[in-house]
């Protein structure tokens, strides 16, 4: 499994300029580039994050379960 092991690495993931706070970031990832790289197709993060979606769609694996995304109103 591949890990990002900071917010740094993270912004430099997303063509992000470098984060003000190294602890602490906020981030839209409509603005973000992801850079072609393996790390994409499985990581963990090890810091916490807070993720906010609209319209999520999709499967989503969250320790043991999987969550399915449907948009409803």
């Amino acid at each position: 499994m591949n890990a990002i092991n900071s917010i740094s690495q993270f912004h430099r993931l997303l063509s992000l300029p470098e984060p003000r706070h190294p602890l602490v970031s906020v981030i839209n990832l409509v603005q973000s580039i992801f850079l072609e790289d393996e790390i994409w197709e499985g990581f963990v993060n090890r810091f916490y994050c807070v993720a906010l979606k609209r319209e999520a769609k999709g499967k989503i694996k969250y320790g043991q379960q999987h969550y399915i995304m449907i948009k409803e109103y």
